[in-house]
């Protein structure tokens, strides 16, 4: 029976590396004994590549010369190898990474004068002893591109990586500078062969100037040739007893100085640190593997030692609470403003747009230690993420959101695919819009947001623009959460094929968080245009529903899409207006509506009736089938309409008798006649 695994004391970690292959890799690797970080510990000895392009190898083939790069198929190998019992021990340096494995290259005026070749090699120590000036031709260069895994050929096609180019000029040059292909100096091919991999091309584009040495490819050449030898680290010797029990690790190490500020951490376990690889968001979508939101309460951890935290703007609750989270990982909580030792400045993530102001009492030199980075300015999503990933994380989930307006109309708004610290920030967020948060998707919702990692490789084919929006690190949201199997899909289908028979639009996180990108500094909440590919995954093509939300909002018109007050008379009360839809009433039968005023102008009335061709009597009979009839009233006697009824008949009866008296007698007949006709 074997007594060790191959991987015992070896420690790995991954970049570039698609989800689906990284979670294969790190099952190997755990079953090969090997110990497998999420982040880029100071003790990791292998990294294994999947992309040049990240983060993580730029800076170990510039710092970390210590590092040896395995292919991404070098950990599934060799543990097929090992199952099937062809090997008993896994030699990795056997799996190394081409020099310049994958890269297609051009070549075009590569040779160089003597004296510029004497002048890189002698004037650069570390390439004395190592390099020979009759490397320096194009046969070679190209031949050793070849040797290590390259592509090299004298035509230049669109799809390449780079060009080498000794000189900068000619149709090739200039074709390269057109279609943004990086035109690198010759060197480059032999510093990389002496670093044992493809340096970073940016550290040798093709300068002018002939005396460039090109020597800050790696910043420890003396390390790369006198490497010293790594000291395997073995695991304390076990029995099957003690086997499930794990080890303890409790020393200190320095992560990896973009993600963690030079600040001292506690080095997480394999158990410990399986998260999210948050600082490659510009290269990769990776997700939590086990996000741990439990504490020990025998061994505190030291996620936030050496942060001491100012709070801003905050009431006692939310301050007791933060402090006692904060505490428990060993951070400090200061009062003082003028306190030299604040490394981070908390406020709520509510206060959005009103931020600055909640600044403003600070002094000026805090305010100066902000602006030039030295004081981190963040929210209480930014305590949330740390502990729930139990790694220090700052994206932008975790600083204040400058755009973020409440809006006066409240739309419903449903999410599918997110899990986790995500999911919680999220329904945060749509609350301090002041829009409405739906677990549930109906009809009456107004907008879907989707979490496109649940089917990345679809859209990665379909729809690649999804995932170039600027906001990277908004897109890497995780599909699963510790302890469970993955987010649905057949749930989140089901969601999609609602939404598009209810012709409810669906979005990335990407139209959420451009509402506070486009918001930035405005006085009013702006809305994207939801068709707009960068994060529209189905907008309606029908007009039942409106494009975008801000259409919506004008359609509807309930009130005004501002955050300020409109008060009666100001300019803002000119808004678009849609009438109500009309009822369709049956008619009433009402009397004949007859105006009331002074005695005279009812007699000149009546005199006028009775001489016109349309008289009462001849209306009334021309229209003595008809269910109702509106007599038209002169505007002066608009104001006094009754109906006609008994009351009203006995009214004018005793009305007229008044005005007899005052009638001429060429007028008595007239009236006479009008008595008769209306007691018919």
């Amino acid at each position: 029976m074997k007594t060790r695994k191959p991987l015992a004391g070896k420690t790995l970690c991954c970049t570039g590396v698609e989800t689906k292959t990284r979670l294969q890799i790190i099952k190997n690797i755990d079953t090969l004994g090997g110990i497998n970080y999420d982040d880029l510990m100071t003790d990791v000895q292998y990294l294994i590549v999947g992309n040049r392009k990240t983060e993580k190898y730029k800076f170990c083939i510039k710092y970390r010369p210590d590092i040896i790069f395995l292919t991404q198929d070098s950990i599934i190998k060799a543990y097929e190898n090992w199952k099937i019992g062809e090997i008993d021990e896994i030699r990795l340096e056997d799996y190394k990474l081409p020099i310049f494995d994958e890269i297609n290259t051009c070549f075009s005026r590569v040779d160089l004068p003597q004296f510029q070749i004497k002048n890189l090699i002698n004037n650069a120590s570390f390439r004395k002893s190592h390099i020979r000036e009759e490397e320096f031709t194009s046969k070679k260069l190209m031949q050793s591109i070849l040797d290590n895994g390259g592509k090299a050929k004298e035509s230049l096609s669109n799809n390449q990586d780079c060009m080498i180019s000794a000189d900068p000029r000619g149709t090739r040059y200039d074709k390269a500078i057109e279609w943004k292909i990086p035109v690198v100096h010759p060197i480059w091919i032999l510093d990389s062969i002496l670093r044992g991999a493809a340096l970073d091309f940016e550290d040798y584009i093709l300068q002018e100037d002939n005396d460039q040495l090109y020597e800050k490819g790696c910043n420890d050449w003396n390390e790369i040739i006198n490497p010293k030898p790594i000291k395997e680290k073995l695991p304390p010797i076990t029995t099957n007893k003690d086997l499930p029990k794990k080890v303890n690790k409790s020393h200190k190490a320095e992560i990896w100085n973009s993600i963690m500020d030079n600040t001292k951490v506690q080095k997480k376990s394999k158990e410990q640190d399986s998260t999210w690889n948050d600082e490659e968001s510009d290269s990769e979508n990776e997700e939590p593997l086990k996000p741990t939101t439990t504490i020990d309460k025998k061994s505190k951890s030291t996620l936030f030692l050496g942060f001491c935290f100012l709070f801003v703007g905050l009431n006692s609750r939310e301050s007791e609470l933060l402090s006692e989270r904060i505490e428990t990982f060993q951070g400090e909580i200061t009062k003082d403003v003028y306190d030299n030792s604040i490394t981070h400045i908390l406020v709520s993530a509510n206060q959005g747009n009103h931020t600055p102001s909640t600044l403003k009492l600070l002094p000026s030199e805090t305010k100066q230690k902000i602006t030039n980075g030295e004081i981190k300015l963040v929210t209480e999503f930014f305590i949330e993420r740390c502990i729930f990933y139990q790694k220090v994380i700052l994206d932008r989930w975790g600083q204040p959101i400058k755009g973020l307006i409440q809006s006066t109309k409240k739309f419903k708004i449903s999410t599918t695919g997110f899990t986790g610290i995500e999911l919680l920030h999220i329904g945060k967020l749509i609350k301090f819009l002041n829009f409405e948060y739906c677990e549930s998707l109906s009809d009456q919702r107004d907008l879907l947001i989707l979490n496109i990692n649940l089917f990345k490789e679809s859209f990665m084919k379909n729809s690649p623009k999804l995932f170039q929006y600027k906001c990277k690190d908004i897109l890497n949201c995780p599909t699963y959460q510790s302890g469970q199997s993955s987010v649905s899909l057949l749930s989140a289908k089901s969601k999609i094929d609602a939404a598009k028979k209810w012709n409810i639009p669906i979005v990335s996180i990407g139209y959420l968080w451009e509402i506070f990108e486009i918001s930035r500094y405005k006085s009013i909440l702006l809305m994207p245009e939801i068709s707009n590919q960068q994060w529209c995954i189905y907008a309606p093509i029908n007009y039942t529903r409106p494009k975008s939300l801000i259409e919506y909002i004008k359609n509807l018109n309930e009130e005004a899409f501002v955050t300020k007050s409109i008060e009666k008379g100001s300019d803002d009360e000119n808004l678009i207006k849609l009438p109500s839809p009309k009822k369709i009433k049956t008619k009433q039968k009402y009397g004949k509506l007859i105006g009331t005023s002074s005695p005279q102008s009812i007699r000149n009335k009546l005199i006028e009736i009775s001489k016109s061709n349309n008289s009462i009597g001849e209306m009334e009979e021309n229209n003595q089938n008809k269910e109702n009839y509106d007599i038209t009233i002169d505007e002066d006697l608009s104001s006094q309409i009754r109906y006609e009824d008994d009351e009203s008949m006995n009214n004018q009866e005793r009305l007229l008798k008044k005005l007899d008296n005052s009638l001429n007698k060429n007028d008595e007949m007239e009236l006479v006649q009008i008595r008769k006709r209306r007691r018919r």
